[in-house]
């Protein structure tokens, strides 16, 4: 090969790499064009899926916004964004959460055990939904009214409290349903029955007639009644829905009375 065609070709040839590399260039500055619009594509915020973002709950209200040592309440909590497999907590260690429906997603109960040694005062309630989200609220734990300084026992002392389910009339106490849980508390001279950890009824001890053991057909039901000098009567089962308990409320009230 002669050297003025040698010369030729490596001419021709970085002529031909300069203008590929150009032409490169040019495309992928171009707008809207092949990788300059890869290059220059932003993606937004706004377009980014919504299934990756999440509601926090959000608590307005809780009902009671309190309760005593050893009763069992169910909590009305109010507010938004509660999602299905939502868990409620304590920061008090005596209270422990027995069971939580979520009704809507602005509603959900909480049926909570409050110890006997629970620590009084206030403390935090916690709305958790399954993607870890939460909601804190403030609740307490009401404690015993201490001795006046005359040394008497006031009204609102704690005294003793019974766990039973409320029976109605007499007609409903062989039936096995709609039973409705509270609490029998013996404070000072007074009886009073709660549920919820809102009173229901209270009476002086010196108006009731009668506590006795439900007897029918000559079988104790292991059920009892509280009769009233009025004549209302109200019939009760221990919690446990053991006669021996139903007893030992009977025996205790008995006590108090006398």
């Amino acid at each position: 090969m002669r050297k003025s065609d040698l010369e030729t070709g490596r001419a021709f040839g970085s002529s031909f790499i300069l203008a590929f590399a150009m032409a490169l260039l040019w495309a992928q500055s171009a707008p809207g064009s092949g990788a300059g619009a890869l290059a220059h594509e932003e993606i937004s915020p706004e377009a980014a899926p919504c299934a990756f973002q999440s509601s926090t709950p959000e608590v307005t209200r809780v009902d009671p916004p309190s309760a005593a040592p050893k009763s069992e309440p169910s909590l009305k909590i109010e507010g938004k964004n509660f999602a299905q497999g939502a868990k409620v907590s304590f920061s008090n260690p005596g209270i422990r959460v027995l069971e939580t429906t979520v009704s809507t997603d602005t509603e959900l109960t909480v049926r909570i055990q409050i110890a006997p040694d629970a620590p009084p005062g206030k403390t935090s309630l916690f709305v958790v939904n399954p993607d870890d989200s939460e909601a804190e609220a403030s609740f307490e734990v009401t404690g015993e009214t201490s001795k006046t300084a005359t040394g008497a026992e006031p009204a609102a002392s704690a005294g003793e409290r019974f766990e039973v389910y409320n029976l109605g009339d007499v007609a409903s106490i062989l039936q096995t349903h709609d039973k409705t849980k509270g609490t029998l508390i013996v404070a000072g001279q007074k009886l009073i029955y709660e549920e919820a950890g809102k009173e229901v009824f209270s009476t002086s001890l010196s108006d009731i007639k009668e506590v006795g053991a439900n007897i029918i057909f000559g079988l104790n039901t292991g059920t009892f009644h509280i009769e009233l000098t009025s004549g209302k009567r109200y019939n009760f089962v221990a919690g446990s829905l053991r006669p021996a308990d139903s007893q030992s409320v009977i025996d205790s009230l008995r006590k108090a009375i006398h």
